[in-house]
């Protein structure tokens, strides 16, 4: 709309006046290509078992007859083709039907009988003629619409009773990409923005073993960018130094960028201290946006707490549990994750603060363990698949590295390699017999059952 106006002057037996508007239309160009739309075959049907064994049937005589056909006369290659493609299409179009995309994926095919059946019924209710007619008719809808609730309920319980076997195999097997879609199924659509990418989505990482290269990486990044008319955030950019001899600052454009201690790589927090606090702190708040992002599976009254809670340890637990294998483990980090996953199952089972209940009657309710002995059991786990490595592997290594020098007076922190070495201590094992036990996968899994402890720093 470009431009309106009022003509007064328009005398008209009215108190209104006139308006006249100037409009720029875009209409979109109508393409006729001549062809038609692909018609696809619902095959979802053949999820049913009755369905698929009546397309089986089908199928089949057609495809007898055809043979018996080929025998009596002799044809090419090509008639040969078309009568198979004919065989079926025909079968597709008689027991399964065109796909249509107005009803969700998961509701069973005897559903949408019901729903057609419904629609029958409301279509009476309008043909009736008499009063009594009309009663009758709305009685046997109501009915006919009860039936479809229910059956559409127990369809939605189904499906999400596969999602969750689903993800708990994806989470199992480690295949990631299978468990991000499930959960996206699961979650639906999300009303807050969300990035397309959460590895890049809009920053650039440099890295250089000196601080020459740095600085030139640096303005070599910010010449580019101004060829084409973007700008380096000076204040977003951040510096982080790892033993390096020249401790100088990395400048863009005669400002001196600032220099950090920590930074996320993989999903977990490396910084200088070497610690995990930090990292726990993350993984919390990552796993508490993926409990917010399910509010409607927790707040559904059509699902069970037993599905709640698989959904929980798939999409939620697997969050905050991620890499803490590799954790250094205090007891103020497993309160905090234990306080973390308390209160969600909680929420889950609707349990308010006014009623006691104790978190070893929730665990059991929940089918959990704590999550002293959860962490423990993950890090043997990936200790076992270390130790199983080649003994070139820097990964399995560091296990047993000692480094030299001397360390700081004082007292020594808790780090990974001593809660290691106190669990085989309790467990009466040195690294030689747990390399031998690991070959064994079983061997090793009965040696993980032992009880160990995680001590405090």
């Amino acid at each position: 709309m470009e431009d309106v106006r009022t003509k007064r002057g328009a005398d008209v037996s009215s108190d209104h006046h006139l308006v006249v508007a100037n409009l720029k239309l875009k209409l979109k160009k109508n393409w006729t290509t001549g062809q038609t739309a692909i018609q696809r075959f619902n095959t979802a049907f053949l999820r049913d078992t009755d369905r698929l064994n009546e397309f089986k049937i089908a199928l089949n005589n057609r495809l007898q007859a055809l043979q018996d056909l080929l025998k009596e006369e002799e044809t090419s290659m090509e008639d040969n083709w078309k009568g198979i493609k004919e065989a079926l299409t025909s079968t597709c179009q008689e027991v399964l039907g065109l796909k249509k995309y107005h009803h969700k994926e998961w509701i069973s095919t005897d559903t949408l009988d019901k729903i057609k059946e419904r629609k029958n019924k409301k279509a009476a209710i309008n043909n009736s003629r008499t009063r009594a007619e009309k009663v009758q008719a709305q009685a046997e809808y109501i009915e006919a619409n009860k039936q479809v609730k229910r059956s559409i309920r127990a369809d939605k319980k189904k499906y999400v009773e596969e999602l969750a076997t689903t993800a708990e195999k994806a989470a199992r097997e480690g295949n990631m990409k299978q468990l991000h879609d499930t959960t996206k199924k699961l979650a639906g659509k999300y009303t807050r923005n969300q990035l397309d990418d959460l590895n890049f989505a809009d920053d650039l990482a440099l890295l250089s073993r000196t601080h020459e290269q740095m600085q030139m990486k640096t303005a070599s990044v910010a010449a580019v960018s101004a060829s084409v008319g973007l700008s380096i955030h000076k204040e977003k950019t951040k510096v982080l130094q790892f033993k390096a001899d020249n401790n100088n600052p990395i400048t863009l454009d005669c400002e001196t960028l600032e220099n950090v201690e920590s930074f996320t790589y993989l999903g977990s927090i490396i910084d200088e201290q070497g610690g995990s606090d930090t990292d726990v702190k993350a993984r919390i708040d990552k796993a508490r946006t993926a409990f917010l992002r399910l509010k409607n599976i927790w707040n559904s009254k059509q699902l069970s707490n037993n599905i709640k809670v698989r959904i929980f340890n798939t999409n939620v637990k697997a969050v905050l549990l991620y890499g803490a294998e590799t954790w250094r483990t205090t007891t103020t980090t497993i309160k905090k994750v234990q306080v973390f996953i308390n209160s969600c199952l909680r929420k889950i089972l609707n349990i308010h603060w006014p009623d006691t209940i104790s978190n070893s009657l929730l665990w059991e309710r929940t089918n959990q363990l704590p999550a002293e002995e959860e962490i423990r059991k993950r890090r043997w786990k990936w200790i076992g698949h270390t130790l199983r490595k080649s003994s070139n592997c820097i990964t399995r290594q560091a296990l047993t590295w000692n480094p030299e020098g001397k360390r700081k007076r004082g007292r020594s922190k808790n780090t990974l390699r001593r809660i290691m070495e106190a669990d085989m201590k309790t467990m009466n094992y040195n690294w030689t017999e747990l390399e031998r036990i690991a070959q064994d996968r079983v061997g090793w899994m009965n040696a993980g059952e032992r009880p160990m402890l995680l001590h405090e720093e």
